[in-house]
């Protein structure tokens, strides 16, 4: 069975080949949105620990954003910009949080795949 999307009258376009295909399109989108969202914290964060009285953003926060799949990114963002790069709490909960998400995928690739 084949997925289309037509985008023009009459030429469709090929989107998935399978529902396989599908459910790792719609996992990269999560993934893409859920990590942009996590860039856009760890930015805000930043800006906000150079001015007195701005609100932070909670720990917990980035955390939740990290472990529902955004991880990759912030802690790449983090080493970049160095915030909370003296915590360890970030530097070794982040690398954990991605090989924890590593091997879930692992486990998922092999159970279904």
């Amino acid at each position: 069975m084949q997925l289309f999307c037509s985008l023009r009258r009459g030429r469709p376009l090929r989107v998935a080949q399978n529902m396989n295909e599908v459910v790792l399109i719609l996992i990269g989108i999560y993934l893409a949105v859920v990590s942009l969202c996590g860039l856009l914290l760890v930015l805000r964060d930043k800006s906000n620990s150079r001015r007195k009285g701005k609100p932070r953003v909670p720990e917990r926060v980035l955390f939740f954003t990290g472990i529902i799949g955004g991880a990759v990114v912030m802690f790449v963002a983090m080493l970049l910009i160095r915030h909370k790069t003296r915590k360890p709490k970030f530097m070794f909960g982040f690398p954990f949080v991605i090989l924890v998400h590593i091997g879930a995928a692992y486990g998922v690739y092999t159970l279904f795949m």
